[in-house]
């Protein structure tokens, strides 16, 4: 590696003492004294009047004062010196030729003190062989970037795999890519139209790069989503939310209030909904607190239902990175779009347990919250 960076560098000299000489030359060039290009014009038409005497087409009078004009405006070009170009002083070109030598002189010694030249070549494909290969020994050891870097890989053998663009679409929104993720899941959407839960991802992925906003975008997707599953309560809960930040604050209620009539009287999400109505209704619109909590970025590992969802080393990819969420939630607790995403998590994984311990660590973390409640049990 060492010697590719020693040839770039010469290459690189060379080509500036070319620049530099092929610039002098044309300082000097500049300088030298040069005819006017009006004498040329003008010595041309005395010539041309010379040749239309010749053959007889003009004369006399005509004659001379074209050419008495003609010589008059050949004197005047002839006095008028062009004046040569100023170039920079040789200090000014002395102090930049320095500043150039030394800016890749330093660059030179920070590789020397800081690079590791004698580290081999990491080729992308090799990186991704390696990857592969940890994945199928032990998922969690891979990184959210380095899962979406296999996943592209394996998006790009199956694009018509709705599983695979999905998980794609977790693992950006895992690496804090939310546009990204929000492609993913778009193409997932497109695959399968008939899963609520694709558009319920694209939707709060849309919204993690818009501020928390439940944008035209964001709330076509959610309205999607109901059209598919009309008792979807992400979907319903959205809605109502988007309704109230638009000032619809009456219409928004009524959403929530159906959402909550419909979930049995022990589901916590129905008691986190009246909660958030309850706030609503004092507040005359969305509280702080809750505005504040929906300007996070919107995220989800949720994954597609079915019997053959998540199987073999797809499933691993998703084990992989709610175990690793968790851990991050178990660290730093207030966050509750993570909190979200790990109840969603949970239930795609048909893990009842792990689901009900999350929900109530939540419960007690977010008990004067009830928004950022309401969103985490609609996750469930």
């Amino acid at each position: 590696m060492i010697w590719f960076w020693l040839i770039a560098a010469a290459a690189a000299a060379l080509t500036g003492l070319l620049v530099t000489a092929r610039a002098a030359a044309a300082v000097r060039a500049a300088q030298a004294p040069e005819e006017a290009p009006t004498v040329a014009v003008h010595r041309r038409q005395l010539a041309e009047l010379d040749e239309l005497a010749a053959r007889g087409l003009i004369a006399g009078e005509e004659l001379a004062a074209a050419r008495a004009e003609a010589a008059r405006r050949l004197l005047t070009a002839a006095e008028t010196t062009q004046a040569p170009e100023r170039p920079g002083s040789p200090r000014v070109r002395l102090v930049l030729a320095a500043t150039c030598a030394g800016i890749g002189l330093a660059a030179l010694g920070i590789y020397l003190l800081l690079g590791r030249a004698d580290l081999p070549d990491q080729p992308y494909q090799a990186r991704l062989a390696l990857w592969n290969a940890q994945k199928d020994q032990s998922p969690n050891r891979l990184t959210p970037q380095e899962l979406a870097a296999l996943l592209k890989v394996q998006a790009a053998k199956s694009p018509d795999d709705p599983r695979v663009w999905f998980m794609l679409g977790q693992a950006h929104q895992l690496s804090g890519e939310p546009g990204e993720a929000s492609r993913a899941y778009a193409r997932a959407a497109r695959l399968s139209p008939k899963t609520p839960d694709f558009e319920i991802s694209y939707g709060e992925a849309v919204m993690g790069y818009s501020d928390g906003k439940i944008t035209p975008d964001a709330l076509a997707a959610f309205r999607r989503a109901l059209a598919i599953d009309p008792a979807n309560d992400a979907a319903r809960y959205y809605i109502g939310r988007a309704r109230i930040a638009d000032g619809d604050v009456a219409g928004g209620l009524q959403d929530w209030r159906a959402l909550a009539a419909s979930l049995p009287p022990q589901d916590g999400h129905r008691a986190a909904v009246l909660a958030q109505i309850d706030e609503v209704q004092k507040a005359g619109g969305l509280p702080p607190p809750a505005a504040e909590a929906q300007a996070q970025a919107q995220a989800q590992a949720q994954a597609p239902s079915g019997p053959d969802a998540g199987a073999g080393g797809q499933q691993a990819f998703i084990h992989a990175m709610v175990d690793r969420l968790a851990a991050r939630l178990k660290a730093s607790p207030d966050d509750p779009d993570g909190w979200v995403r790990l109840v969603r998590s949970y239930g795609v994984l048909k893990d009842g347990k792990a689901q009900a311990e999350a929900l109530a660590r939540a419960r007690t973390i977010f008990a004067k919250r009830p928004d950022v409640l309401a969103r985490i049990e609609a996750a469930r």
